[in-house]
């Protein structure tokens, strides 16, 4: 049994392109490896990029962002309610 994924991502691309992706996505999954590069990727810069009512969801390792930093980030938009 054969499976297009590429047929169930709407647009991919690389760190290069995390913030323009961020603007435009209603869910943004992050599944990259823990490294060097990775630690700390998901920052107030582009948490602060994400479009309003988006999803982010983690289902690779953490240490990508904190949960302090997504709540401090999240607290200082209108449309986050508490």
């Amino acid at each position: 049994m054969s499976c297009d994924l590429d047929g169930l991502v709407d647009k991919k691309g690389g760190p290069e392109d995390m913030y323009e992706l961020a603007r435009e996505a209603d869910t943004v999954i992050t599944c990259m490896t823990l490294n060097n590069e990775s630690v700390g990727i998901v920052d107030h810069k582009f948490l602060s990029a994400l479009k309003k009512g988006s999803y982010l969801i983690n289902i690779a390792e953490g240490a990508y962002c904190t949960i302090r930093l997504c709540l401090i980030t999240l607290s200082s938009f209108k449309w986050f309610r508490h």
